[in-house]
């Protein structure tokens, strides 16, 4: 049975019980560079690995960009 979340605003489908971490990696990124939020609340990188996004969860993954 799978599952569906939202990803900075693109539903993914996904197996029941993903993990944020689980989530980033198949975003294609890596490292902790990057601030994430699960349903509006930020999400410690080390809690990634032990977060479970819920159905029709929303994630969302900031990264950092250089500008003026």
């Amino acid at each position: 049975m799978t599952q569906t979340y939202r990803l900075n605003g693109d539903t993914r489908s996904w197996q029941p019980e993903i993990t944020v971490r689980q989530a980033v990696t198949a975003a294609g990124l890596e490292g902790t560079w990057f601030a994430v939020a699960l349903n509006g609340a930020v999400v410690p990188a080390s809690q990634w690995a032990g977060t479970e996004i819920p159905l029709n969860g929303e994630l969302d993954i900031i990264q950092p960009c250089q500008g003026g």
